[in-house]
């Protein structure tokens, strides 16, 4: 469930609970080898976000960057939807996702 707490020109402050967790955002995540809680986990098979009690891969055989001008497609992984940059044309999300996570947004530049 996600909960908006606050609203200001500049941005908002949510709280995403399942069961008895919460995270609040905007959030920022650890990430390494050894990540205790929430995070990325980073080995040898790639990156998984753990998250919640959610295991997600987030490295892909085929991967596009945010320059390169190739749309990607969006991949659903239980109630979670990876869409990498840059965005399809046209995003439509099963009624089941809850969340949407974006593995290169790091890619980004303003």
């Amino acid at each position: 469930m996600l909960d908006v707490n606050a609203r200001s020109f500049r941005g908002r402050v949510c709280e995403y609970k399942i069961d008895d967790r919460s995270i609040t955002t905007p959030a920022v995540l650890r990430s390494g080898t050894d990540v205790p809680d929430d995070g990325i986990i980073v080995s040898s098979k790639g990156r998984t976000l753990r998250f919640l009690g959610k295991e997600i891969p987030l490295d892909r055989t085929v991967v596009t960057s945010a320059s390169s001008g190739v749309q990607s497609d969006i991949e659903i992984i239980g109630s979670a939807a990876l869409v990498r940059l840059p965005f399809p044309e046209r995003m439509e999300f099963p009624d089941d996702v809850d969340m949407v996570i974006v593995p290169n947004a790091f890619d980004l530049r303003i």
